[in-house]
């Protein structure tokens, strides 16, 4: 999970600097690889988060099975 913070810190830090401050074709490229970097971020945490709740139901059905 730290590393997917790390990207999405980096991909924030490249589309807030050279967004701003630095309007060029470089920057506005930079800009579109720090989104795409928090696309990515956002993508796979939402995917650890699934993978977490999967497994949670799947432990409440067993549970559930137990008591019946």
């Amino acid at each position: 999970m730290y590393l997917y913070s790390i990207c999405f810190v980096i991909g924030l830090s490249f589309f807030v600097l050279f967004a701003t401050f630095a309007p060029s074709w470089f920057s506005i490229i930079f800009a579109v690889l720090g989104l795409l970097f928090i696309k990515v971020w956002c993508d796979v945490s939402t995917e650890i988060e699934a993978e977490e709740l999967e497994k949670e139901n799947k432990r409440r059905e067993r549970e559930n099975r137990r008591f019946l």
